[in-house]
């Protein structure tokens, strides 16, 4: 049996490197239809399988969402049938199934879709929090080199216990304040709000495709999502956002409240987004680059968003390919404090490889 203990210092030294592998401005796609990540280079266009590259395939249930952490680049992948989390080396693509505290410790519900990451670091030989959303539900997944426990978070307003959490985005209110959820349920953003699961916006005829959080902006935090109103294609179609400027104050029901960064065009039928979170905020408030599924081609196309209300085609994946969720690399400012957590948690993430295997 592996035990926590004092981690290597060549370890410590070798583990910024191993990060490097995963490029910064690299854009994840999970590609749910045939059980794999490829990774898009917007600069060129080029893509590429990250994930798997040799041995078993761990994503063979419906993955369904993914996640990377701005600091280190390990990428967590939720399968949705037979529900587990999959963990990805940033280096090498090979995959790992999450290691858990106890038998039976990651229960992450029947119909598990959408994983969010904590964007608060975690102690040493600790890894970031995960939220997972799923049909009336949100669970959340503490982590250790002990390994992973699942806890419920909240459950859904009884009016939506029926319904599931397609995607999720969290916001940290700071001060040591617990952790902000929102979750995505079609045609409603929920909030749970340290304290329980509310309906914070609902919109008729309308259906999110998914949601990102920026909490960099100068001006204060924004929660953006991509929408369809009534039909697809639509010039109405788009990427939106609500700006929070540090409040929860929900924003009056109604497809009008919510001002658009760009819509019809190439995103007539968009799907799910990911945003450079380290990107600079323009003066109108926003960050970018923001990346978001273009899923009326076939196959799908990757749109960057540039600035208000102008885009380009970042990549068009291969034949055969879809675009279920997005996620994309952009490290937090590098300062010393940033770079020692990358390194502890690699470090952390090597050991316990070194003890239980792939």
């Amino acid at each position: 049996m592996c035990t926590a203990r004092a981690i290597p210092l060549l370890l410590l030294l070798l583990a910024p490197l191993e990060a490097a592998a995963l490029r910064v401005g690299d854009v994840l796609v999970l590609d749910g239809q045939n059980n794999r990540v490829l990774r898009v280079d917007p600069s060129n266009g080029f893509v590429q399988i990250f994930s798997p590259r040799s041995g078993t395939n761990l994503l063979n249930t419906q993955p369904r969402s993914i996640a990377v952490d701005p600091v280190n680049g390990e990428i967590v992948v939720l399968n949705g049938d037979t529900p587990a989390l999959v963990t990805i080396d940033p280096a090498s693509g090979d995959q790992f199934a999450m290691p858990e505290a106890s038998q039976g410790s990651l229960l992450l519900g029947a119909v598990p879709t959408g994983l969010a990451m904590s964007p608060r670091a975690p102690g040493f030989g600790s890894f970031r929090t995960l939220f997972v959303s799923e049909e009336g539900a949100v669970h959340e997944i503490d982590r250790s080199l002990l390994g992973a426990t699942a806890t419920l978070l909240a459950p859904y307003p009884s009016q939506d216990e029926f319904d599931v959490g397609n995607f999720a985005a969290v916001r940290d209110p700071g001060g040591g304040n617990p952790l902000d959820v929102f979750v995505e349920t079609s045609q409603k953003i929920l909030l749970y709000d340290g304290n329980a699961m509310s309906e914070w916006w609902t919109v008729p005829q309308t259906t999110v495709q998914g949601l990102g959080y920026d909490p960099v902006d100068q001006y204060g935090d924004d929660l953006y999502f991509s929408l369809q109103y009534t039909s697809c294609p639509s010039d109405y179609n788009g990427v939106y956002y609500f700006h929070l400027g540090g409040s929860l104050t929900p924003p009056q029901s109604g497809f009008g409240d919510a001002p658009a960064v760009q819509s019809g065009g190439n995103l007539a039928c968009p799907g799910p987004i990911a945003l450079s979170s380290a990107a600079e905020p323009d003066v109108l408030f926003h960050p970018f680059p923001i990346f978001v599924v273009d899923t009326g081609q076939i196959p799908p196309r990757i749109i960057e968003i540039t600035e208000p209300g102008i885009n380009h085609v970042a990549a068009t994946l291969p034949d055969g390919s879809s675009a279920t969720a997005l996620a994309v690399y952009t490290p937090e400012p590098d300062t010393g404090e940033l770079a020692l957590a990358a390194a502890a948690a690699l470090a952390a993430l090597a050991l316990r490889r070194h003890c239980l295997g792939p």
